[in-house]
């Protein structure tokens, strides 16, 4: 697939953009769509780069508006531990596919994400076709006696992630 952009802008100038197999290939004023390119006529827009989001829990887009009017600790401990504690892989999947739409939609292409069942999340990039850094929430709340059950629980998630085909050296 090719991707043509006419009459953006970028620092205020006039500029074309031509993407080949989702790699800008061509980029200026003079840049011209050919025959075979879709083309976003972009008058009056602004053309910049891709967003990065460094700070995710995507699928907890299913949490939206869920308690939202009450104080942190309130909505922590009475809502979403709660709700957390119930959700399956499949739930992850699903509330992350709804994040990386959301995410496409406004330009973000890429986005690093801490949250429970990373494989699940790793799936759901995969299905999306964008880019995510992924990794298991490791909480301790500052006690020693936990070192154990987080390294088991950093095993897992590490083992989730190679199973899934996202993870590379």
């Amino acid at each position: 697939m090719t991707l043509a952009i006419t009459g953006a802008a970028l620092d205020a100038q006039p500029v074309g953009l031509r993407a080949e197999q989702g790699r800008i290939v061509e980029l200026g004023p003079d840049v011209a769509p050919r025959a075979d390119d879709e083309v976003v006529v972009a008058e009056g827009m602004a053309l910049l780069p891709g967003l990065v989001n460094g700070h995710t829990h995507a699928a907890m887009t299913l949490f939206r508006g869920y308690g939202d009017d009450l104080p942190l600790m309130e909505w922590l401990e009475n809502r979403i531990w709660p709700a957390e504690a119930r959700l399956t892989a499949d739930d992850v999947y699903w509330g992350t596919r709804l994040a990386c739409v959301e995410m496409i939609r406004t330009g973000t292409v890429r986005f690093w994400d801490m949250y429970w069942q990373p494989g699940a999340t790793a799936r759901a990039v995969d299905d999306a076709g964008v880019r995510a850094t992924i990794g298991g929430p490791l909480i301790d709340a500052l006690n020693p006696d936990r070192a154990g059950a987080l390294r088991a629980a950093l095993r897992q998630h590490l083992d989730e992630l190679a199973g899934s085909g996202s993870l590379t050296a």
